[in-house]
């Protein structure tokens, strides 16, 4: 006899499926709309696979930042980039592989499962460039994605950046506002009109960090000046992560008051009170690193805006000065909590608040909270296979 019952997707999986903007990119989905020649990459086996990213919880921002002082290797960094490869592009819930960009297995999984050799093939240069690109980025977030791959030139549709020109322009203006005070006192001008007039140079230096202004900015800060792209886009990924906590903080506590409140309390918890105070247990570990998540992240923030307010309202700029040299590895870190914010508030809307009640079965409340269990894990291994 067989059962009509649904098994729910694993937890990864349904991150890698649903998990939204920032998180995952459905490449499939977006070829279709697309022409040849706007196409992501050259090999189409990589354009029928999904990019994800997964935050690698275990290290602290310490940790983070030891592993961080060599960008250019293949270290262990906070967050994982993977490609997800289905059994069936036109089923990819049916299960697949997962190959993480920066496993030992790397190189072999591609040629195996992509048939992409890039250890002994040009072929595949453009194609492997993109990969290192998007790994270099702590999320797949539209506007960070966008940004990177204007500055390198790469030239696809923009279909695979879902961010309204409006929502851009927003964005920039904030970073812009943000670092224009702390141009202007570097230059001693303080009328704003004076100083967009005068730091014309500079402001276009923040969207092309190749420019000399770029180089002359950091190094008034004690920065090498070989230092000032990865600075400045450091520098505008806080920002726009700054922009993306404030954004999800709604949503967020959302979460907090429905895990308080009597509605996360199981329908047929009666039903299931042998095992009731093991799952209220298994709910208040995974509350508990939620919000140590959330302070870590509102720390930071707090510590940003400390530095930023020293040096503007003090004229000191040690603390702004360390706090830049600290900056990549403070991208990261904000980008591996935000995007756990973001695994956490789309399984709790796919969830809780797609249902009339907000009401979940026992069953499914330990669904929910091993998707949120997973966001936070520090202890998370790495599976080839996700199914």
């Amino acid at each position: 006899m067989t059962s009509n019952k649904t098994l729910p997707l694993s937890p990864v999986l349904d991150q890698i499926l649903h998990g939204g903007t920032g998180v995952s990119l459905n490449l499939p989905a977006i070829r279709k709309k697309v022409v040849d020649e706007e196409r992501m990459f050259l090999t189409e086996g990589l354009n029928n696979a999904f990019i994800f990213k997964f935050p690698r919880f275990g290290e602290s921002m310490d940790d983070a930042a030891a592993n961080l002082d060599e960008l250019q290797t293949k270290k262990p960094r906070p967050i994982e980039t993977g490609l997800y490869v289905p059994y069936d592009v036109k089923d990819p819930a049916r299960g697949g592989y997962a190959i993480y960009l920066r496993a030992p297995n790397y190189a072999n999984a591609l040629r195996e499962l992509l048939g992409i050799d890039i250890e002994h093939s040009h072929q595949f240069a453009n194609d492997v460039d993109i990969l290192n690109l998007i790994d270099d980025l702590p999320s797949l977030d539209p506007f960070l994605l966008k940004e990177s791959f204007g500055l390198a030139g790469f030239k696809v549709s923009q279909k695979y950046f879902e961010i309204s020109a409006k929502e851009e322009h927003e964005i920039r203006e904030l970073i812009q506002d943000k670092i224009l005070p702390i141009v202007g006192t570097a230059l001693g001008v303080r009328s704003r009109v004076d100083l967009i007039n005068k730091s014309k140079g500079f402001l276009e230096a923040i969207w092309d960090p190749t420019l000399p202004e770029a180089a002359l900015f950091v190094s008034a800060f004690g920065i090498s000046t070989g230092d000032s792209s990865s600075v400045f886009g450091a520098w505008k990924g806080i920002t726009y992560y700054q922009h993306a906590f404030q954004r999800n903080r709604e949503r967020l506590a959302l979460v907090f008051s429905w895990m308080g409140s009597e509605l996360s309390v199981p329908i047929d918890i009666q039903q299931n009170r042998a095992y009731a105070e093991q799952q209220r247990m298994y709910k208040h570990s995974v509350v508990t690193r939620m919000k140590e998540m959330v302070r870590e992240l509102g720390g930071i923030f707090r510590e940003y805006e400390s530095c930023y307010s020293e040096f503007l309202d003090r004229a000191n700029p040690k603390p702004f000065r360390e706090f830049l040299l600290s900056a990549s590895q403070i991208y990261w870190l904000l980008g591996y909590c935000t995007t756990a914010i973001v695994h956490i508030c789309t399984a709790f809307r796919t969830m809780v608040l797609a249902r009339q009640t907000r009401r979940l079965s026992f069953e499914h409340t330990n669904v929910l909270l091993s998707r949120l269990d997973l966001a936070v894990n520090r202890h998370r291994n790495r599976d080839s296979t996700i199914a």
